[in-house]
């Protein structure tokens, strides 16, 4: 609701203040009088993009301030705290306009940008007539307004879900495609690799035994000779060399004696022990020389094997004991292709199923707009009658979209149109000519769309032009009818109109001057006979005026 506007400097005002309250107010005021001139500093609060042209002659700067109050859950309070502006539901709307170009805009002192003053602006108020192309005027919002008639607020956010749950299947799928598309593409070489560790079968610590074993058998030749020799010095039989006989024989003498301790003793052990160590070496010298009896060809399939291992963990990069980590990690990305093959399907039936199910939520909600459109076309082909437009037509135009530009609102997109006359083509409600019957549209739409619309504040400027009697006295009463649920404004000729009103102010010119004030009982009743007889007012067209006046109270 707008709770009071200040205007300093704009055009003929040089200083103005008003304070407003709820229901229907009004303001009148003879031809010329400089209500356009209040609409103008009204739509600058509100975010009218203009220049410094209407500053006052003699003044540096233009101010006009607007104190709107709403209600907590109030959109604008949701939008004002997105851009970083603290709110308790009061919000001041200031426009500087500076003679050297240097204004400003301001929301709660937070400088603003003209722009967004005027996002905050048509939240708060809406002016019909010829200041304003917003609101009901913004087809981009035909469809909200459409849905909010129809109560088809959850059927939208159902199809939201639905097109939500079905554009992250599609990704889902596209997602996994892809990987899958890599990964078969790498598949060829994958499989030709993991064949090739398959063949080579690596066991782990298998390469340093071949190194060992190959080490071995390069010095087979040279061990050969050496054990050779060995074994002709020391016999076929270890016990008959002549070293061993020799030990035996002494060993026999030495145990002929009686036993006498100290070094003879001694002796006499170690020789023990010599002859069984001999027995030992001529052991290991039987087991060398079975070993070195090799297969010419060992070397060579012990160097192929080593060298076949070496070479596969060269291309893996990694040591060859772990060719079969190796070997274990193709596997598993050989399986995984498979079953990303099959997760793949699954994914595209789930994004299918998903399409189908969001296109049957268009369908759906299609099929309850063009319902809802009906009814509401009805409703206010009902309003345009009672205000002496029955000539006229409004349609709510659903214009169906290609499907791929269906999106979350659905698949049409909604437009309110109009003829003014029944042979007439419909054309959008935004480009009626006349402004006084573009006024009247716009009234009829918002006594339909009433419980539905945002609690703004809803200007009507001259809606009653080039109309009089009967259809001045509906407009008036629907007027007063509005102003229940919204704040209302209406500038006006009509003392059908005016008499409706809770509160209204006369404004006044004097040279280059505008002035206005507020008219208690007595004033608004000389303000009324004035409206309806001109200057010369009479006793009849007090009466008269009283009447009005009375029947707008009831």
């Amino acid at each position: 609701m707008l709770i009071s506007l200040s205007v300093r400097n704009v055009v003929l005002i040089e200083s103005l203040d008003f304070s407003f309250g709820p229901g229907f107010c009004v303001l009148s005021g003879e031809t010329g009088a400089g209500k356009s001139v209040l609409m103008e500093a009204l739509a600058l609060a509100a975010g009218r993009r203009a220049d410094a042209s209407l500053v006052r002659v003699g003044a540096d700067q233009g101010i006009v301030t607007a104190l709107f109050e709403v209600d907590a859950g109030h959109p604008a309070v949701a939008f004002a705290a997105g851009h970083g502006i603290e709110s308790d539901g009061a919000f001041l709307c200031r426009r500087v306009l500076a003679r050297n170009g240097r204004g400003g805009a301001f929301v709660n002192d937070v400088p603003v940008t003209v722009r967004l003053l005027e996002q905050f602006g048509h939240r708060l108020l809406q002016i019909h007539g010829q200041h304003d192309r917003r609101g009901l005027l913004d087809p981009s919002r035909h469809r909200d307004f459409l849905d909010a008639f129809g109560s088809l607020a959850r059927d939208v956010q159902n199809l939201d879900k639905q097109y939500r749950a079905w554009r992250d299947a599609e990704a889902a799928h596209r997602e996994a495609a892809e990987r899958l598309a890599g990964a078969v593409a790498a598949e060829e070489e994958i499989r030709s690799q993991l064949a090739e560790l398959d063949a080579l079968a690596p066991v782990a610590g298998e390469a340093e035994q071949l190194a060992e074993r190959r080490t071995f058998l390069m010095q087979a030749a040279r061990v050969a000779a050496v054990v050779e020799q060995l074994a002709a010095t020391m016999g076929e039989d270890a016990a008959t060399t002549g070293a061993a006989l020799s030990l035996q024989e002494a060993v026999g003498a030495l145990d002929g004696l009686p036993e006498v301790p100290g070094p003879l003793a001694e002796l006499r052990s170690a020789l023990h022990r010599a002859l069984v160590e001999l027995g030992e070496a001529r052991n290991l010298l039987d087991a060398v020389r079975a070993d070195l009896e090799l297969s010419p060809s060992e070397l060579e399939q012990v160097e192929t094997r080593l060298f076949a291992l070496r070479s596969a963990a060269r291309r893996h990069g990694v040591p060859p004991d772990e060719l079969g980590t190796v070997r274990e990690g193709l596997q598993k990305r050989a399986a995984q292709t498979d079953a990303d093959g099959c997760r793949v399907e699954e994914l595209a039936g789930t994004a299918t199923a998903a399409r189908e199910a969001f296109d049957k939520g268009v369908e759906v909600l299609s099929a309850e707009r063009k319902k809802a459109a009906g009814f509401l076309d009805s409703r206010i082909g009902d309003e345009l009658d009672a205000l002496h437009l029955g000539r006229a037509r409004f349609v709510t135009e659903l214009e169906a979209l290609p499907r791929d530009k269906w999106g979350p609102h659905g698949g049409e997109r909604v437009r309110f149109g109009v003829a003014t006359t029944q042979d007439a083509a419909i054309g959008p409600l935004e480009r009626i000519a006349s402004g006084g019957e573009l006024s009247r549209f716009l009234l009829a739409v918002h006594m339909v769309l009433a419980r539905v619309t945002e609690p703004a504040t809803l200007v009507f400027d001259e809606i009653d032009a080039g109309v009089g009697g009967a259809v001045a006295d509906a407009v008036g009463a629907r007027l007063a009818r509005l102003a229940r649920r919204h704040q209302v404004f209406a500038v006006t000729h009509q003392p059908q109109v005016a008499a409706r009103g809770r509160r209204q102010w006369l404004v006044l010119r004097s040279g280059d001057a505008v002035s206005a004030s507020e008219l208690d009982e007595a004033a608004r009743v000389e303000e009324i006979a004035r409206m309806m007889s001109g200057r010369g007012l009479t006793d009849e067209a007090r009466a008269a005026a009283r009447r009005l006046l009375q029947e707008g109270v009831e």
